[in-house]
């Protein structure tokens, strides 16, 4: 048996995974707004950072920026019936928590964007209706739970790995 066989005579796996450290997996994402049509734009830069920090691969952490950016402007617009042009002051606010699962040897950013708004439908002179599919373009699944005390969205990026500890490009 040559030293890289295992006892059982099979050659590991050789892969360019590595685990990413525990400290890593506990800071998760928290962020609140208030319902304004400036939310979104705050919660893609902290989004972006975060995933930054936890050295998400750029094309993956695009999509998940977009993807919660979309959320948030339909909690604001659909939730609170905030937009450019209503000049209303926040009646509410939005919440994003994300954070990253393991799933095999990749990972996943996990985000839930909540309101405690009432969804109301677009005004018949705004286009509206690609949000939705914004989002679940850019997300490996999309989920959506509307209640009474308002409504929250799931979203799950494509499975990725952090470029980090070596990893070459953060994708397998």
């Amino acid at each position: 048996m040559s030293p890289a066989q295992g006892a059982d005579g099979h050659q590991p796996l050789r892969t360019n995974l590595v685990p990413m450290p525990v400290q890593r997996l506990i800071t998760g994402l928290r962020v609140q707004v208030d319902a304004t049509v400036t939310a979104p734009n705050t919660v893609r830069n902290r989004v972006r950072r975060w995933l930054t920090d936890h050295h998400w691969p750029e094309e993956s952490a695009a999509d998940c920026v977009l993807a919660v950016s979309e959320a948030v402007t339909n909690s604001v617009e659909h939730g609170y019936g905030i937009t450019g042009h209503s000049g209303a002051p926040p009646s509410g606010s939005v919440t994003v928590d994300g954070h990253l699962a393991r799933t095999d040897h990749h990972y996943q950013a996990v985000f839930e964007v909540r309101d405690q708004g009432r969804w109301q439908a677009a005004p018949p002179d705004r286009q509206h209706g690609f949000s939705w599919s914004i989002m679940r373009n850019c997300m490996e699944d999309v989920r959506v739970d509307r209640s009474d005390q308002g409504t929250t969205v799931f979203l799950w990026s494509r499975p990725a790995t952090p470029r980090i500890d070596g990893a070459r490009d953060g994708h397998d």
